[in-house]
């Protein structure tokens, strides 16, 4: 179903898998392993991502806010910070393994978001999510894997029904759920 599809993007990646390592990296959840928080660079990182701003395209509708306000973010902001800005304010910052799996990340929904992938590249996309998957585990721990990290594992089976992410994003939609569902509970 392509609608699922679409979701899926949106919410297992962005609003699942990324926000959660978000709230690892801050150490909201509790029992989050120690290695993987940043407090101490949320200001650091946020200042990084408010000078960005001045650099966004007006292309991209929303602009990077800061990571002190990271569970106010709506998908489309998850969005833009792994595909574009979080590459470059983590470097150096984040610890090295953890940055190199969130990269795998990025990288792999680079390629997703593309047309007419090889097959060649879809099995690297394939090992790469996989990696990503095996190495969460081993980063944050067995209790925080959860059905959204396994579901990675599927979403290549995915671009190679459907094609690319890329035509059935709901992203542009997200804005208007405010409005829409007020208009829902009306009826």
């Amino acid at each position: 179903m392509v609608d699922d599809f679409s979701v899926d993007y949106m919410h297992l990646v962005c609003l699942g898998i990324v926000k959660k390592v978000f709230l690892l990296w801050l150490g909201i959840f509790k029992k989050a392993p120690v290695l993987v928080r940043i407090q101490s660079y949320v200001i650091l990182i946020t200042n990084h991502l408010l000078s960005i701003n001045l650099k966004i395209t007006c292309d991209i509708s929303r602009k990077p806010r800061g990571l002190n306000e990271v569970l106010g973010w709506k998908a489309t902001e998850v969005r833009i910070f792994l595909l574009y800005t979080g590459p470059i304010v983590l470097k150096g910052i984040l610890l090295n393994e953890c940055y190199i799996h969130l990269f795998c990340l990025h990288v792999a929904f680079r390629i997703l978001l593309s047309l007419n992938i090889s097959e060649k590249m879809l099995n690297f996309n394939e090992k790469l999510l996989i990696h990503f998957v095996e190495k969460f585990e081993e980063l944050y721990g067995e209790k925080f894997v959860s059905q959204n990290i396994h579901g990675l594992i599927h979403i290549v089976d995915d671009y190679r029904k459907f094609g690319s992410l890329e035509k059935y994003l709901c992203f542009p939609f997200e804005n208007y759920m405010k409005f829409l569902k007020k208009n829902v509970e009306k009826t």
